[in-house]
């Protein structure tokens, strides 16, 4: 069933930075090991969880009173945005304001691979009801029912789509090689 799931381009960008960096298991995404691969330190306030980064370093403000499966997923957003965006957003022009948007969503996005990579799914034994799956990311990846739930749902949509994109291609295929078929055997042909 997970060979029908097709990685996006974001995720495969995920996964060669953690490959390269030796992060192969769910074991290999603690906060510490992430911290020293990326350049990141971690700051406890209770305000707001945000980050500041320039090239070369990064820091997160994660609420200290937050559990540590909440912490870990608002760390994973919040490495969206030292890796795939440029700018403080707490200066913009209100004019901007679609771009925070959109470099939020695309923060909630990265948020899903990141914390539960697909490379590291596909080494786990998953159970057969959703319920079961979602717990086995809960317990494996450390992180929030929420944030599992979300990624299972995902990876379910991906996964049907995928199905779906097959049986297309192969009703295509079926019609061109009837078509061809049609149009040697007679010069005129009906679409």
């Amino acid at each position: 069933m997970l060979n029908y799931y097709k990685k996006t381009e974001v995720e495969l960008c995920i996964e060669k930075l953690y490959k390269n960096a030796g992060i192969l298991s769910p074991s290999d995404l603690s906060l510490d090991r992430l911290c020293h691969v990326f350049n990141i330190e971690i700051q406890y306030c209770e305000d707001a969880q945000s980050a500041i980064w320039d090239n070369e370093f990064a820091m997160f403000f994660l609420n200290p009173y937050s559990s540590l499966r909440e912490q870990r997923a608002t760390f994973f957003h919040e490495l969206c945005h030292p890796l795939r965006h440029v700018g403080d957003q707490r200066r913009r022009h209100p004019a901007f304001q679609g771009l925070i948007e959109l470099q939020e969503a695309q923060a909630r996005n990265f948020q899903l691979y990141a914390a539960i990579p697909f490379f590291m799914v596909e080494q786990l034994e998953l159970p057969k009801r959703d319920k079961e799956i979602v717990g086995l990311f809960v317990q494996k990846f450390y992180t929030t029912y929420f944030l599992a739930y979300r990624r299972w749902e995902q990876i379910k949509r991906r996964i049907l789509q995928g199905i779906f994109d097959e049986k297309i291609k192969f009703h295509l295929e079926v019609r061109e090689k009837a078509f061809t078929n049609q149009k040697r055997g007679d010069d005129t042909f009906f679409y």
